[in-house]
């Protein structure tokens, strides 16, 4: 007996029903695509906003020869044997300031006048002094004229046999004597003109016992050229005898302060040549030799520090500049050929991992590792995992290694 339509149909239904739950059961749900799936953990992907905020830029790996030059910071200083101090020797107010700080000054020049009751006190001595030498000069000078005429009478009368011969030399006795009186009298002002001179000069004060105008200030003159690199007065200050007023250095000529590695110090020698380029002036290139490597390090400081002079008559170099000298390094056996380089901001390390992130395509960056041979002041010598012309991350290597490590924890 055949059945009945609607129960075939049933059974169709439920064998059906049990194909699909099948089905279900054998297969797994499709994951939803991400951006870790298929990448190494090596790599890392970033969106263009985010490549934008953390202003990543890329380097090409440079080809250095390997040591035979050092590249490294240095700093501008004053000579300190160039240095001097202007003071003035006695207390008083500030009367006229002539000079401001950073001023190229000459020798000579007058940078400030300072009242001095020193100076009155020792140029109305020196005046009334010479006031009453003037006097017994000009009184010799009369006792003189009187002394000749006397001498050519009694010499007139001696010779007419009218006058006895001791009137003669009585005669000739007093115009000698006359003669000695403004000798005297007129060498006396040219020891007092000295004397006054002498004092004054301490002071600042040019003095010719000429002119019986007195002088109230004490200027500070500068006895070399030179800059001024600090001041502490203004006009109207009152001022101490043990005060420094200006500090000038003289810097037509000045040092190099340049930063060297304990490792790059076998390499230098008295007289290497070196080349500056400040930070300030970075068209210009300053040539000079190295004058003095210490026996020893700072204590505070694991760096030594090596010092070139500089010739700077124009000025230009201002203590405190910073820039980059290049410094010829000795040459030997150990230190020829040329290796890789990259700039500090690109090496990045984890635990004993040393390593620099190299873009592949928009937006995604790998993880190469890399062997450092040695480090500068301004990066680090590759000697394996890097090749010269590979483009490496410098700015935002450090977002690209947090964004690694993010990766990596999250995996775990």
């Amino acid at each position: 007996m055949k059945p009945s339509s609607p129960f075939v149909a049933l059974i169709g239904l439920l064998l059906a029903g049990l194909v699909f739950l099948s089905a279900c059961g054998d297969s797994q749900p499709e994951a939803p695509q991400t951006e870790k799936q298929g990448m190494s953990s090596d790599i890392v992907r970033l969106t263009p906003q985010a490549i934008q905020k953390s202003g990543i830029q890329t380097v090409l790996v440079s080809d250095r020869p390997n040591r035979s030059r050092l590249i490294t910071i240095a700093e501008v200083k004053a000579d300190e044997n160039q240095v001097f101090h202007l003071s003035s020797l006695v207390g008083g107010r500030v009367i006229s300031d002539q000079a401001n700080l950073g001023d190229v000054i000459r020798q000579g020049q007058t940078v400030a006048v300072i009242r001095n009751q020193e100076v009155v006190k020792a140029q109305a001595a020196s005046i009334h002094e010479l006031h009453n030498n003037e006097i017994a000069i000009q009184q010799a000078k009369t006792r003189l004229k009187l002394a000749q005429q006397n001498y050519q009478r009694e010499k007139l009368l001696y010779a007419d046999g009218v006058s006895p011969r001791k009137d003669l030399l009585q005669a000739q006795s007093e115009l000698e004597l006359a003669q000695s009186a403004l000798s005297g009298y007129q060498e006396h002002k040219t020891h007092v003109i000295s004397e006054a001179k002498a004092l004054l000069g301490t002071y600042g004060v040019d003095f010719n016992g000429q002119s019986e105008r007195l002088q109230t200030g004490s200027p500070i003159r500068a006895p070399r050229s030179g800059i001024i690199t600090r001041k502490t007065i203004t006009l109207g200050d009152t001022v101490s005898a043990d005060q420094i007023l200006y500090e000038v250095a003289d810097l037509s000529r000045v040092w190099l302060d340049m930063t060297v590695y304990p490792q790059d110090l076998a390499t230098l020698r008295l007289g290497q040549s070196i080349r500056f380029t400040s930070d300030s002036l970075p068209q210009r290139v300053f040539t000079g030799r190295i004058n003095y490597i210490p026996a020893n390090n700072n204590p505070q400081s694991p760096m030594f520090m090596v010092r070139a002079f500089l010739d700077n008559t124009d000025y230009s170099l201002k203590p405190g500049m910073f820039g980059q000298a290049e410094i010829d390094s000795a040459t030997n056996a150990t230190t020829k050929g040329s290796m890789p380089y990259i700039p500090e901001k690109a090496l990045q390390t984890y635990g004993r991992e040393t390593f620099v992130f190299i873009p592949l395509k928009a937006g995604e960056y790998k993880k190469q590792p890399v062997t450092i041979d040695r480090q500068d002041a301004t990066g680090y010598f590759i000697r394996q995992g890097l090749k010269a012309g590979t483009p490496v991350v410098t700015e935002g290597s450090f977002t690209l290694k947090g964004e690694l490590l993010k990766k990596q924890f999250g995996e775990e």
